[in-house]
């Protein structure tokens, strides 16, 4: 008996960094990183399908991500990464890492987010 898992892989988000006013009134910038959402299934648009993004325009999109309905949003433009097993900070934050990790079949993409829906039974971003 095959048993499949519903959400077989893991999404990745960046969160970007913040400025704000420290008390002597200098700006700080704090730095963007790299947090694990949640279990998910991405599936490739071998299709050629388009998406609407939030703004109107037409877009094609590469892939679909299929996340459980309790789903944080995650906003249109932001950076995410879907893997097939759980990274550590150090290949999220490097790029080359990253880039190795992607020929070895670990990072199935590294793309942004195009557009979010909640739907009735998941959650679904196009990348």
């Amino acid at each position: 008996m095959i048993v499949l898992k519903q959400y077989p892989h893991y999404l990745y988000a960046e969160t970007v960094g913040v400025s704000f006013q420290n008390e002597n009134g200098d700006w700080v910038q704090t730095e963007s990183l790299w947090r694990l959402i949640g279990k998910c299934r991405y599936e490739v648009n071998s299709c050629g399908n388009t998406i609407k993004g939030e703004d109107g325009k037409t877009r094609i999109f590469s892939g679909i991500v299929y996340m459980p309905l309790n789903t944080e949003r995650i906003v249109e433009g932001a950076n995410i990464i879907v893997s097939t097993e759980e990274l550590n900070n150090k290949v999220l934050e490097s790029k080359n890492l990253a880039l190795n990790n992607r020929l070895k079949g670990k990072i199935l993409i590294s793309s942004t987010n195009l557009y979010f829906s909640k739907g009735l039974m998941n959650c679904r971003m196009w990348t």
